[in-house]
C-alpha cells in the first residue's frame, strides 16, 4: 500500500543571460533565453517509480554556448526521456 500520492508533476524555468561568442574579442553576443522543462511521475510501489522528463517544453530555439565566432551550438528542440527508477 502506498503511503503517498501516486501521481506528481514538476516544472522549472531556466534563464540564461547574454553571453559572448568569443571572450578575447567580445564582438558577437549570444542572446539570452528562457528554457522551460517539465516532469511527470507515477509511483508504482514503495520502491519503483515511472518518470517522464520533457526538456524545452515551449520548443524555443536557443544558443547555449559557442567555442568561437563560427562554432555556435544550437540548443536541443523539445525532447523527452522515460525512466523507471528503483530504490533498493
Amino acid at each position: 500500500m502506498l503511503s503517498r500520492i501516486d501521481w506528481a508533476w514538476d516544472w522549472g524555468a531556466f534563464y540564461y543571460d547574454d553571453s559572448f561568442t568569443n571572450t578575447q574579442v567580445n564582438s558577437s553576443i549570444l542572446p539570452s533565453y528562457i528554457r522551460v522543462d517539465g516532469a511527470l511521475f507515477y509511483q508504482l510501489s514503495d520502491k519503483y517509480r515511472l518518470q517522464v522528463n520533457i526538456e524545452n517544453l515551449l520548443d524555443e530555439e536557443y544558443y547555449p554556448n559557442s567555442h568561437s565566432l563560427n562554432q555556435i551550438t544550437v540548443g536541443a528542440p523539445i525532447n523527452a526521456s522515460f525512466s523507471i527508477r528503483g530504490r533498493f
